[in-house]
């Protein structure tokens, strides 16, 4: 088996892939930690799962979504090989870092997220 050396384009293609990834991943964790944490808001996915889990239990929800996702992980390996997984095990090591990143930068010193709009303001997301 021969191995073949990747271009210049398609090298800075895959460098352009993960820093879209990783400014989409930072966006994602802030918008968690700002707005749907505090208001205890849901969404769908494992996201939505681990968000679940922590307001009923205290566990933080990047590892409940980290935990999730490894498990699908394991599955989706074995049936669909390593190579099909190198962006997306990328992204669930870039989320949950970045979920735990910006709930410590977010939350105050006794460790409770800060309601933007205000106490007694509802957040309504249409």
């Amino acid at each position: 088996m021969q191995i073949i050396k990747p271009t210049k384009a398609e090298l800075m293609r895959e460098l352009k892939d993960y820093i879209f990834i990783t400014f989409e991943l930072i966006s994602y964790a802030m918008e968690w930690a700002a707005f749907l944490i505090p208001y205890q808001i849901t969404t769908g996915g494992t996201t939505g799962i681990g968000a679940i889990i922590y307001y009923s239990t205290g566990f933080p929800i990047q590892w409940s979504y980290f935990i999730i996702n490894a498990v699908l992980m394991t599955f989706a390996i074995k049936i669909l090989g390593p190579k099909f997984s190198i962006k997306t095990t990328f992204a669930i090591f870039g989320l949950t870092f970045f979920l735990w990143f910006f709930q410590m930068l977010v939350n105050g010193p006794d460790g409770i997220s800060p309601l933007i709009l205000g106490p007694g303001r509802t957040l309504w997301l249409v």
